[in-house]
């Protein structure tokens, strides 16, 4: 597959990806930062804690941007750390997340751009702390009024964003407008969320008719499908093989979230994903 569907307006849809993500931040510092601390807390540092997992990992890579390009722009590698601390648990330490979001920078700009890595950086670099949260017992994405479970769960909490998610990832409403957004560039590859969604429902439907089993509809894998499986330095720009990149995406993602993890099952499905088309790139 080929790697190549960059352009000379692909800045312009970064600025799009910044203005679609502006929402589902501000959401997630009211859901897993106001109402928390509402609850439960007087500590202000929990209270903006879900703004300053984006502030971090945006002053990172600003500050790698710096030295290796003399200017700052809104360039992929920003955004890449953007997305990054949007899926993260939001009891993910704050250390451990700026030392990541150094070694992350770190490892794009002197390992995998010298050896032309084009493994979808987001989905390598959330599974490589989800793997450090898990040695260290800190693997938990539900924010303390969701432990006590606040909310119902039922179909509207899950869409507006009540559900259980990443720091800023929870809300389909927004996700879906995001999505709206980015359609209007042409750059955006707009059918890669829609195929692989469409063939990730299908199965969920085929499990309910034969084995009467539901899983629950996942605003991760939403969040996924539309912010970080299109991106163009890790999909396919061929119209047919976008098409079966999508198709893959949507079986592994179903297969993934079934048999793994209802959370990070996508982002496992991603990876692996991104790593066939690399593979057919080389």
């Amino acid at each position: 597959m080929s790697e190549n569907y960059l352009h000379e307006k692909e800045n312009n849809l970064n600025k799009l990806y910044l203005l679609a993500l502006s929402f589902l931040i501000a959401f997630g510092f009211y859901k897993n930062g106001i109402l928390v601390f509402k609850e439960f807390s007087d500590n202000y540092v929990m209270l903006f804690k879900p703004l300053l997992f984006p502030i971090i990992s945006i002053t990172v890579s600003c500050f790698f941007e710096y030295i290796f390009n003399k200017k700052i722009k809104v360039s992929d590698n920003i955004l890449f750390m953007i997305l990054l601390s949007m899926i993260i648990p939001v009891n993910t330490n704050l250390l451990i997340f700026l030392i990541l979001c150094l070694l992350f920078n770190f490892s794009i700009y002197f390992v995998f751009d010298k050896i032309d890595l084009k493994l979808n950086y987001v989905a390598l670099f959330k599974l490589i702390l989800i793997l450090i949260l898990l040695i260290i017992n800190k693997y938990n994405y539900a924010n303390n009024l969701e432990v006590i479970k606040k909310y119902s769960y039922d179909l509207l909490d899950i869409f507006i964003g009540r559900g259980v998610s990443g720091v800023a990832s929870s809300s389909i409403l927004f996700s879906l407008l995001g999505y709206f957004i980015l359609c209007l560039n042409k750059y955006y590859k707009n059918e890669i969320p829609l195929i692989s969604f469409s063939i990730y429902f299908l199965f969920v439907l085929l499990f309910k008719v034969v084995f009467n089993h539901v899983i629950v509809l996942n605003s991760m894998i939403i969040f996924t499908l539309i912010f970080i499986a299109p991106i163009n330095n890790f999909s396919p720009a061929i119209k047919k093989e976008r098409i079966i990149y999508s198709i893959i995406l949507g079986i592994l993602t179903f297969i993934c979230t079934y048999f793994i993890n209802m959370y990070d099952g996508v982002i496992i499905a991603l990876l692996i994903s991104s790593g066939i088309n690399y593979i057919n790139i080389k």
